[in-house]
C-alpha cells in the first residue's frame, strides 16, 4: 500500500501542478481577474522612499494615530482608494526556476497527503474515492482562500477561480489517485461477524 500511495499522491500532485499552470494562463480564468496599473514616476519615488518591512504585507490607507476602530471604518467607507501593498526588495522579483520547484515541490506534499488520507476507503468504488479528493479540493477552498478572500475584501471573481483552480485541480488529480490507492484485486472487505454458541440467549 506504501507503493501505491507514493506513485498515485506524486502523480496526483503533478497533475494538480500541471492545472494550476494551465488555469493561470486562460485569458478567461485568473488572467481576465488581473489588472495592470502603469507605472508612474511619481508614485514609485513615493514607493522607494518609505522605510517598509519586506517581510510584510501592507494595507493602504493606515489607521491613524489615535483614530478609533469606528473612526477607521466609516473613513474606509468614504475611501477611493483601498488597497493591499506587497513590497518587493529590489533586484528580488524573478521568476526563475527555484519558484516552480517550490510550487511542484507544493503539489506533491499535498498530493502524498491526499493519498494517504484516502487510503483507508480502498475499498470503496473508484468514482467514490475520486469524489473523496474532490471533497478535499472544497475542503482546502473554504480552509484557506475563501477566508482570506472574505476578510480581506478580494475580488468575488478572483475567490470564485481559486474555487475553480481547488476543486477541479483535486478532482483531476483524484483520477490519478484514486486508480492507484486502492484494494488489490480479489481483496475483500471481511464482514463482522459474532460467534454465538447454541442455547445462547442474545436478545436484550
Amino acid at each position: 500500500m506504501l507503493r501505491k500511495i507514493l506513485i498515485g499522491g506524486l502523480l496526483g500532485g503533478l497533475v494538480f501542478f500541471v492545472w494550476l499552470g494551465v488555469s493561470w494562463s486562460m485569458p478567461f480564468l485568473h488572467l481576465g481577474q488581473l489588472k495592470g496599473l502603469e507605472a508612474d514616476p511619481q508614485t514609485d519615488a513615493w514607493l522607494a522612499d518609505l522605510e517598509v518591512d519586506h517581510s510584510k504585507l501592507y494595507y493602504y490607507p493606515a489607521m491613524l494615530p489615535g483614530e478609533s476602530e469606528p473612526e477607521y471604518s466609516a473613513r474606509l467607507i468614504d475611501s477611493r482608494v483601498i488597497g493591499l501593498l506587497n513590497v518587493i526588495p529590489p533586484g528580488e522579483y524573478r521568476i526563475g526556476v527555484m519558484v516552480f520547484i517550490r510550487g511542484l515541490a507544493g503539489a506533491l506534499i499535498a498530493g502524498l497527503l491526499l493519498a494517504w488520507l484516502l487510503s483507508p476507503a480502498i475499498h470503496r468504488s473508484y468514482w467514490q474515492r475520486v469524489s473523496l479528493c474532490s471533497a478535499f479540493g472544497l475542503a482546502s477552498f473554504c480552509a484557506e482562500p475563501f477566508l482570506t478572500g472574505n476578510f480581506m475584501f478580494l475580488p468575488r471573481g478572483h475567490v470564485f477561480f481559486q474555487f475553480v483552480d481547488s476543486l477541479v485541480g483535486w478532482s483531476l488529480a483524484g483520477l490519478v489517485i484514486a486508480a492507484f490507492v486502492k484494494a488489490d484485486a480479489g481483496s475483500t472487505v471481511a464482514p463482522a461477524t459474532a460467534s454465538i454458541k447454541p442455547g445462547e440467549n442474545h436478545a436484550s
